[in-house]
């Protein structure tokens, strides 16, 4: 790391970059520093800074991709100098200081002792700085570090990851110090991100208002889709039709209430072309007394996929595969969240760091305990929430794991990668959640779901000697979490650990950030001449290969998969029929088009 000062010494600075990057490298920023000097007598240190950052940005290009490091070595400096005393020297200080004042809890000053701060302290390692991009950097410093009354920041990003660590495990009884020191290191390397709590955003956020299929205002629905968040709630019954051009009955659903005395919300197809709720449909098809509008169920997907086109809403929401795979169907009305649920703690694999490294098994159990802390130290957690204990165990850098690895996007290769992948993801998050259990108890309503009966297992083929011996562990002990895993859509935090987003694959190697009223050049990351061809962009990607992988991923997932697929705006209504059509016999969970631009559209999938 660089040398420890507080004082503004640009000379220190660019030798520090000098025997980092090499003196060739460096310069044309050591060319512009000699011009500002003698432009800018009177410059103050926050313009040279500032002017400097610009000069290392200004450069980033698909072939000197490490501009993007040189400009946070000189961002992370100019934090570093506006210390009162050398950064990470004196932990135990800066931590008590910053409690007293109400900038961190307070009860973490009862949790540890000044011996233990003193312990604590010494697992900073300030050299894990340098794994920032310099748009991760910002990212990090705007929106998660804590601020004071002018909203300067008050601390450093390993300052930030240990308390966030120290937060997360300060009610555990055994070994508490080096779960701490688990839960840095997993965050200081940047192989995973907890969803901390933003300065500038919430946490999370609702997802849509669902409407049946079968309602008789459908099409009012669809006319005013422009207006918020909506959904279409499509049970498989209708897509059967649309594929068939059969006919389709809309009803009022208080008119179905009074005289059939039941909801057709209250049922759902338990199995693939039979179940309760086309029984039920039929017999209110069939009853006399009943009013309905038919029309032909073609002709409802055309106005559903006229209205994606122009306003990206609707959302599709295939509710029978949803019910079925719900893990806790047994407990009436319990619905699995259609997206990352705001209620249930969320935490990212960063998948192009953690694989190659090796690191999963030591990953995941020290990510699912801190996700199951944050439950109990949610004061907004919702009395659902606290029955279920269900959290969010998610991935992003997928697009940057098969770059790194050299496998194609469009290939079998990446099919059966991501298939052996999110099965290994899979089985340690369950075996870990079911050591939770053991440890410190079940979810409440563990008793009669999937997990508890073996459903879960046998769905989903699960038939090795590895995966029986989990299920009857599973059965004896229970898991401590009735939601474990999600693949959740989510930019800032692939942003912060410098990789792609979620599972989808780049729009382009090249690209640009909004941060904060500036704009950041943005490279893909690991981009080399090794690389170049694997970093395949969106809209040149024949969208059956994102299918295919995620058909293959969404077997180890119990809630969702939140992914685009990128098309063009020339699409033929045949080919964007098929899309959906061959989205719901994958078995996915939701579909919807949104409006990247007037030139291309695209869909968001989510996939349970």
């Amino acid at each position: 790391m660089f040398t420890q000062t507080k004082c503004f010494d640009r000379d220190l600075l660019l030798n520090d970059l000098r025997s980092e990057f090499g003196a060739d490298v460096i310069a044309p920023l050591i060319e512009a520093n000699a011009r500002w000097m003698k432009t800018y007598l009177n410059g103050t240190e926050t313009e040279w800074y500032k002017d400097m950052i610009s000069c290392a940005l200004g450069r980033l290009n698909e072939e000197d991709t490490y501009w993007t490091f040189v400009a946070a070595r000189i961002y992370l400096y100019e934090l570093y100098s506006q210390r009162s005393s050398p950064p990470y020297t004196n932990f135990p200080a800066h931590f008590q200081q910053l409690a007293q004042l109400g900038f961190y809890d307070e009860t973490l000053l009862d949790c540890y002792s000044q011996d233990e701060l003193l312990l604590l302290g010494n697992l900073i390692v300030p050299e894990r700085d340098k794994l920032f991009t310099y748009l991760g950097l910002r990212t990090m410093m705007d929106h998660y570090i804590a601020t004071n009354a002018e909203n300067e920041p008050i601390e450093l990003p390993q300052e930030r990851w240990l308390i966030t660590a120290m937060t997360l495990m300060q009610n555990e009884t055994e070994e508490r110090l080096k779960k701490v020191a688990e839960a840095y290191w997993a965050l200081s390397h940047l192989y995973m991100t907890f969803e901390m709590p933003s300065r500038s955003s919430a946490i999370g956020h609702k997802v849509a208002t669902y409407l049946p299929v079968y309602h008789q205002d459908i099409f009012n629905f669809l006319d005013n889709s422009s207006d918020g968040k909506i959904g279409i709630s499509i049970p498989d019954l209708f897509m059967e039709r649309v594929e068939s051009r059969g006919h389709w009955h809309l009803f009022d659903p208080q008119e179905v209430h009074a005289i059939m005395g039941y909801y057709l919300e209250d049922f759902y197809d338990e199995k693939r072309g039979s179940g309760s709720f086309r029984e039920k449909y039929m017999e209110c098809v069939n009853h006399p007394e009943l009013h309905r509008e038919t029309v032909f169920a073609i002709d409802l997907m055309k106005r559903i996929l006229r209205s994606q086109l122009e306003t990206g809403l609707p959302h599709l929401f295939y509710r029978d595969e949803v019910n079925r795979k719900n893990v806790n169907k047994h407990v009436r009305c319990s619905q699995p969240p259609i997206q990352e649920s705001p209620d249930y703690p969320q935490s990212s694999i960063n998948l192009g760091l953690a694989v190659p490294a090796g690191v999963l098994e030591r990953l995941i159990p020290i990510q699912v305990r801190m996700l199951d802390n944050a439950i109990d130290l949610n004061n907004d957690v919702d009395d659902v929430n606290t029955q279920f204990r269900g959290i969010s165990l998610s991935t992003i850098g997928w697009h940057h794991l098969l770059a790194v690895q050299k496998i194609r996007w469009e290939s079998t290769e990446a099919v059966t990668f991501a298939d052996e992948l999110y099965e290994q993801i899979a089985y340690l998050t369950i075996s870990t959640s079911m050591a939770l259990a053991k440890e410190k108890g079940a979810y409440p309503l563990f008793t009669g779901s999937d997990w508890h009966t073996g459903t879960y297992f046998v769905d989903r083929k699960y038939n090795s000697t590895a995966w029986q011996n989990l299920r009857a562990d599973v059965s004896l002990y229970g898991v401590r979490n009735g939601y474990l895993t999600v693949i959740a859509a989510n930019s800032s935090l692939a942003d912060l650990t410098g990789t792609t987003n979620g599972v989808e694959p780049i729009i382009e190697k090249s690209t640009v950030a909004q941060q904060t009223n500036t704009t950041i050049p943005v490279i893909v990351p690991d981009l080399s001449p090794e690389t170049f061809w694997f970093y395949k962009s969106a809209y040149f990607i024949d969208q059956q290969w994102t299918l295919k992988q995620n058909a293959a991923r969404q077997r180890h997932i119990d809630q969702c998969i939140s992914l685009r697929l990128y098309v063009p705006h020339t699409i033929q209504a045949t080919e964007l029929l098929n899309l959906h059509l061959n989205a719901w016999k994958s078995g996915l969970k939701m579909t919807n088009t949104i409006h990247v631009s007037s030139d291309f559209p695209s869909f968001l999938i989510s996939i349970v």
